[in-house]
């Protein structure tokens, strides 16, 4: 053997330790990054959560209408929230909140005649389409809120 080399089974061994040490290198960046992805996701969830809370609480303060139009919005974004990044919640809750129109005073109306007999409970109180030949308006609160999605979109 002449000075500088090394014998081919020496060579053998440490292209092994070589490969050894990228394979576990490798592995503890791929769990690290794994981490670090979980951490990300947990923070965006609970950042989204918090803003969501804060959003109720100042909301809550300041429209007497709140509580129904929450209870209309709930489940239909719940479904939508499942298929967007929290990042997007607040956003999309914002805009579905200020297109919800809530009725105290029609429904409370209705309520009344229905109980004194003047309207039978399953009757529409007025046609699901206009004479006109214009769009046609939300038959409900989850139409108008998926046509304000749908606007965004395009």
């Amino acid at each position: 053997m002449q000075q500088g080399q090394i014998t081919r089974q020496w060579a053998t061994q440490l292209a092994l330790q070589r490969r050894q040490q990228k394979t576990r290198g490798d592995i503890e960046t791929s769990a690290r990054t794994q981490q670090e992805t979980t951490t990300a996701a947990a923070t965006e969830l609970e950042t989204a959560r918090v803003d969501l809370n804060t959003l109720e609480t100042q909301l809550m303060a300041t429209d007497k209408d709140f509580a129904a139009k929450k209870k209309l919005l709930i489940p239909v974004l719940r479904p939508l929230f499942q298929t967007i990044p929290p990042s997007q919640w607040k956003e999309k809750f914002q805009l579905a909140y200020k297109n919800c129109k809530v009725s105290t005073a029609g429904s409370a109306l209705a309520a009344q005649r229905r109980g004194s007999g003047q309207m039978p409970a399953d009757q529409p109180q007025r046609a699901k389409q206009s004479a006109g030949g214009g769009a046609r308006q939300p038959a409900n609160m989850g139409e108008a809120i998926n046509a304000a999605l749908a606007q965004l979109q395009k």
